[in-house]
């Protein structure tokens, strides 16, 4: 039986010796919705419910039952991008943008917390430095765990963040080393940021990167 969760894949081609209700079983133990067609293209269901064999030459066919419910790595995948997606709106200066990850979540971080999108533009418009129109960071996230809750509708994120820059008169180097918390939750059918925590854990010279800044570490 294929894995698959396409709307209209077929599921499997089964035997006459197949079992029905077995099948229909574990497809549905997957968030599968089943449908049986007959050689004719007939729809059906008569024998899910009953232990039968198959007729001869009865497909399976399955689609996800409804949107939500994705496989796990589908939910996975859309919060990957989305820790993804802060990393670049910021490294590009693009602080309306960053700030919009968050109209149904806040931040908080060594310098501040912040609850809305309005103070987050606010306060990196007055506090970062910028070149050009650019912070000249870039974010790198690695050693992401992600924990989706029964239901996909909220699930939690641990991560650690490297930030490098380089500017005019301020070689490439690493500026900051830290863990970003997250808690993050569906708002129709979509993942965001409820709350992310910024912990700084090795700081460098951020004396290039903004006005007000935790000190480096010794």
């Amino acid at each position: 039986m294929h894995d698959t969760c396409h709307r209209g894949a077929p599921l499997a081609n089964l035997a006459p010796t197949d079992d029905v209700a077995s099948v229909v079983a574990a497809a549905h133990a997957r968030g599968l919705k089943v449908v049986i067609i007959d050689p004719a293209g007939n729809i059906s269901n008569r024998a899910a419910g009953r232990r039968t064999l198959m007729p001869p030459f009865m497909t399976f066919s399955a689609e996800c039952a409804n949107t939500q419910e994705a496989p796990m790595s589908a939910h996975r995948d859309e919060i990957e991008n989305l820790l993804a997606r802060y990393c670049e709106l910021y490294d590009v200066g693009d602080f309306v943008g960053y700030a919009a990850l968050f109209q149904h979540g806040s931040i908080a971080g060594p310098t501040g917390a912040f609850t809305s999108p309005e103070e987050i533009v606010a306060y990196h418009r007055e506090n970062c430095i910028l070149y050009d129109g650019s912070p000249q960071t870039m974010h790198v996230t690695t050693n992401v765990n992600i924990e989706v809750a029964d239901g996909a509708r909220t699930a939690s994120a641990r991560s650690y963040v490297t930030v490098y820059q380089a500017a005019p008169g301020f070689p490439l180097q690493t500026i900051f080393v830290g863990q970003y918390l997250d808690e993050l939750h569906q708002v129709d059918g979509r993942w965001w940021f409820l709350q992310r925590r910024a912990v700084a854990r090795l700081v460098g010279d951020l004396s290039h990167h903004a006005h007000h800044f935790v000190p480096a570490t010794h």
